[in-house]
């Protein structure tokens, strides 16, 4: 063994080490409620062909090209022997109705994916290996519904092969290949998962969150890199004749659950009663109105109660001026059943909402029994004018507060229950001071400068996310967010005294470059923090006690000086690539040098990996 002061082996009992395209012909164009006839179908990227509507059947060769919704009261049956091929994309933009900018099928309908045992459903990427850095998002469970059935199917090349979002499909008899993660059940999912075989990745099934209470018998998983079953903050499955095998190369943490509770001490524990104090119920004034579809040309007050039953339109030049304590109430209209509301409010003058803490301004459904995308969104466009929303409750909308090419603040709101909480666009956008609460999306955005302080982003699908934005982020609450919490893609900025807590993932840079100092990184699933093809220095952060790994560095250049980097499940500093990673002056929760070592993944671990240098270290916690 070589002597580890002079090389900085790593001690083996401390740390082991890790040991073609679619076919394309003849295409179809998307037609509902018979089997395609062409040899090949392809579901391209146009905005139609992405939400089936009614009953539909593939078979034969499906090139999935775009986001596919299988949208609610509708059924997609596949037959047999179906081949669905994903194709590449990492798209700038994500439809109102979709989770990932990568391709996806998401299903609030019913999926009958039925084949046998000798002719597979197969779905499969259309690059192979687990390597591949974009992968396509998986089959996306996302409603209510018992009927779903996957059977003698195998699911390849997935970030996440199946996530079942509070729905209860049966999983059965299937493989899943090559996936960073095979099944995820979240927020209050219960389905049945029985009898497949789960190999070749990198975790097996994860269980997320309260009420998820997934039966799981009789499943092999084999020969995966890291977790075969986990379950955290809350799930409890019914676990039963699970044969794990070969698992754990790159770790040694193959148990049916996390070896160490994840325990960060302010870890949000899914209250939500804090946001919920204010009432959308009517508001009691006694003027009441029902605006149709109308054309503002010049200045309009709103107050008391106003029922919306069209679209309203505030031409350039005009402003719509809402009293505190106005209640407005969107009648739900959604045509073609994609869940888009299509009753709204379009600002091309000059918005002025400012409510007040004893007399909010509430937008909300008039539906007696409101769901999130009832209604559009309060649009703000091509307006440079001093446009506020203020001191208000946003809820059950699609893009509930949208802003395109525009100035807009948002201040001291609530928005909850929506599609996404606030989205907007190549804008100029302050957002302070407000609680974005239970949203599907919580707030996204992209090509826009943006200031996002002193803001609560808590139990939402999607925290933030953004786009080749310049965005500075201080003093935020970012936590219980069931997806991720911070993702930045392409964009600048400083990300400073942020608690990122409670996450599924905590925060990501993607091809980006910020400043990233005084924040926590605590208590999430997976990762707290990862740098894939970006630049970046980590200073005075404390990263600790996430289901993954502390830092994940993927062919990215970092630094990581003066942090708090221990107590993570796997390693403290994972790397993938070659680019330089400089550590010097951290605190690992330790002062023994070989122990250090053996919280760091690099080079000296596998061959073609950077090696870290973590000295000098920090002999206490900063």
């Amino acid at each position: 063994m070589i002597d580890y002061f002079t090389n900085r082996k790593k001690v083996a009992s401390n740390k082991p080490v890790k040991t073609k395209k679619a076919e394309s012909s003849a295409s179809g164009r998307l037609s509902a409620g018979s089997p395609w006839q062409s040899s090949t179908l392809y579901m391209s990227g146009v905005p139609e062909d992405k939400v089936l509507f009614k009953n539909t059947v593939w078979k034969g060769k499906v090139v999935v090209e775009g986001d596919v919704l299988v949208a609610k009261g509708a059924k997609l049956t596949i037959l047999p022997g179906t081949v669905v091929t994903i194709k590449k994309r990492d798209d700038t933009m994500i439809g109102p109705v979709f989770i990932d900018p990568r391709n996806e099928i998401t299903v609030r309908g019913t999926l009958v994916a039925k084949g046998t045992k000798k002719n597979r459903i197969v779905f499969k990427y259309e690059e192979t290996g687990l390597g591949k850095r974009r992968k396509w998002a998986g089959i996306i469970f996302d409603s209510d519904e018992n009927k779903s059935i996957l059977s003698y199917t195998e699911v390849d090349g997935a970030d996440i092969g199946i996530t079942i979002i509070g729905s209860s499909p049966l999983i059965e008899n299937s493989v899943f290949k090559e996936n960073n993660v095979a099944i995820v059940t979240q927020e209050g999912a219960d389905p049945i998962i029985r009898k497949n075989l789960i190999t070749d990745g990198k975790e097996g099934i994860l269980n997320w969150g309260k009420n998820t209470n997934p039966e799981i018998k009789e499943n092999q998983i084999i020969n995966m890199e890291e977790r075969a079953l986990v379950s955290a903050f809350g799930a409890n499955p019914k676990l039963s004749k699970n044969k794990v095998k070969d698992i754990a190369k790159k770790h040694p943490s193959s148990t049916l659950a996390p070896p160490q509770d994840l325990k960060a001490y302010d870890v949000y524990k899914g209250d939500y009663s804090k946001f919920m104090n204010v009432k959308s119920t009517d508001s009691g004034a006694s003027q009441k109105s029902i605006v149709k579809d109308i054309v503002y040309t010049s200045d309009m007050v709103w107050k008391g109660d106003i029922t919306v039953d069209g679209v309203v339109r505030v031409t350039p030049g005009a402003t719509l001026t809402i009293k505190p304590g106005t209640r407005v109430a969107f009648k739900p209209l959604d045509k073609n059943k994609d869940g888009i509301g299509e009753r709204e409010i379009v600002v091309l003058g000059k918005l002025s909402a400012k409510g007040t803490k004893e007399q909010p301004i509430i937008f909300t459904s008039a539906s007696a029994n409101p769901a999130p995308g009832d209604w559009g969104a309060i649009n703000v466009y091509v307006s440079d004018e001093d446009n506020i929303i203020s001191n208000a409750l946003v809820e059950y909308g699609t893009r509930a507060v949208h802003t395109h090419f525009s100035n807009l603040t948002i201040k001291n709101i609530v928005t909850r229950f929506n599609n996404r909480g606030i989205f907007f666009q190549e804008s100029k956008v302050k957002v302070l001071e407000n609680k974005i609460v239970q949203n599907r999306g919580g707030i996204l955005f992209r090509y826009s400068t943006v200031t996002f302080e002193d803001n609560e982003v808590v139990g939402n699908r999607i925290g933030l996310s953004f786009l080749r934005s310049t965005a500075n982020i201080k003093n935020n609450l970012i936590a219980g967010n069931s997806m991720i919490g911070l993702d930045s893609r392409e964009s600048k900025g400083e990300i400073i005294s942020n608690r990122v807590i409670g996450n599924r993932r905590g925060g990501a840079l993607r091809e980006s470059n910020h400043k990233i100092s005084n924040n926590k990184f605590s208590g999430n699933f997976f990762d707290g923090f990862i740098a894939d093809v970006s630049e970046t220095l980590l200073q005075d952060n404390t990263i600790s006690n996430n289901g993954g790994y502390g830092v994940s560095v993927k062919n990215s250049k970092v630094t990581l000086k003066k942090n708090n980097i221990y107590d993570n499940l796997k390693f403290a500093v994972n790397i993938e690539g070659r680019e330089e990673v400089q550590a010097p002056d951290n605190w690992w929760g330790t002062t023994d040098e070989k122990e250090i070592s053996s919280l760091i993944y690099d080079g000296y671990d596998e061959d073609g990996l950077f090696k870290v240098n973590f000295k000098p270290f920090a002999w206490k916690k900063w």
